[in-house]
């Protein structure tokens, strides 16, 4: 069974996102300030293995009895329903594997790729910056990088991926902020510099960011650096064959009107055997998940959001008379 949530969290929020559980409650408490591996990879992997097992005619006793894999049948629920209180080896899942009659190469390819996506968490780039990312922005950046295409709407802000850095300084600081709150968005600021590289890595990866008129109309910090922000903007919708910037004109919200103020809809090559993803900003409440019907209701929305976007060289034409009002007066 393949999984279909959408997360709906505050992207680099200053309260960590509720623990996003789909069945019940965690068995045992996460260790405060531990980097947690995804969620999302573990009930992918956690799910798929439960259903070998179902398949294979096998109960929770029948597979711990020898008690050379598994120590109990509590540990194995654990492992099927994707908790995070619990280790996971790729020994552990090639005897599980082996203890189901699995033969099929892809299916024993497509439960490693998932073993290797879970450890690779706990190395991953972002393990640094600790307290920064958790819950479901953990997940977000773990399978964005696993994504085939990568589509977003944006209706408050420029998306972090496509900021400039002044843009950056002015979002995420303030005059109001104390000397800590201030190390705070300098952690912040980092991160948000280090997950750009997403758009420079290698496997051809297609980015579309739909963004709003009016967050383009607003000009943020000062006229410079809105200036800035748009030229970047527009060189990028201008020569980066995999990145497509495209705005979302003011006069569409009369036929298209999107399901939350941030949406990033994520897909997977085939092979990969991943059910489209849907991340949502809901500035700072929070998260949860939604079941299947929530997710295709939010994907037909942001699939029309996209068809009455501009194209891209009415793209360009905006941005270019946009970045021209921009141009301070002698």
């Amino acid at each position: 069974m393949l999984w279909r949530k959408v997360a709906m969290v505050n992207e680099e929020s200053h309260v960590a996102a509720r623990p996003l559980s789909v069945v019940g409650g965690d068995d045992l408490p996460e260790i405060p300030g531990a980097f947690p591996p995804s969620r999302t990879v573990r009930q992918l992997l956690g799910g798929r293995m439960k259903a070998l097992r179902k398949a294979a005619g096998l109960t929770l006793a029948d597979v711990v009895r020898p008690k050379d894999l598994v120590q109990s049948s509590a540990v194995l629920s654990r492992i099927e329903n994707g908790k995070t209180n619990v280790t996971i080896t790729r020994a552990l899942v090639d005897g599980l594997l082996a203890r189901y009659g699995v033969s099929d190469p892809e299916e024993k390819r497509v439960a490693r790729l998932r073993v290797e996506q879970l450890l690779a968490g706990d190395t991953a780039w972002w393990a640094a910056h600790d307290g920064l990312v958790v819950g479901a922005f953990a997940d977000l950046l773990h399978m964005e990088a696993a994504a085939e295409r990568i589509t977003m709407y944006e209706s408050m802000f420029v998306p972090g991926l496509l900021q400039v850095s002044a843009y950056m300084d002015v979002v995420l600081t303030h005059a109001c902020l104390s000397e800590e709150e201030r190390e705070l968005a300098e952690r912040r600021r980092q991160l948000r510099k280090e997950r750009q590289r997403l758009l420079d890595a290698p496997g051809g990866r297609e980015f579309t960011a739909i963004i709003d008129e009016a967050v383009l109309r607003r000009t943020v910090g000062s006229r410079q650096v809105m200036r800035e922000q748009l030229r970047h903007l527009f060189s990028l919708c201008e020569n980066r064959e995999s990145v497509h910037i495209r705005v979302f004109p003011s006069s569409a919200w009369e036929q298209a009107v999107p399901m939350a103020p941030s949406v990033t809809l994520l897909q997977f090559a085939r092979e990969r055997e991943c059910a489209d993803m849907l991340y949502a900003d809901t500035a700072g409440n929070g998260g949860s998940w939604l079941d299947e019907s929530g997710v295709e209701m939010v994907k037909a929305a942001l699939e029309q959001v996209r068809s009455h976007a501009l194209g891209k060289q009415e793209t360009l034409d905006f941005l270019d008379r946009r970045i021209a009002e921009l141009v301070d007066p002698r």
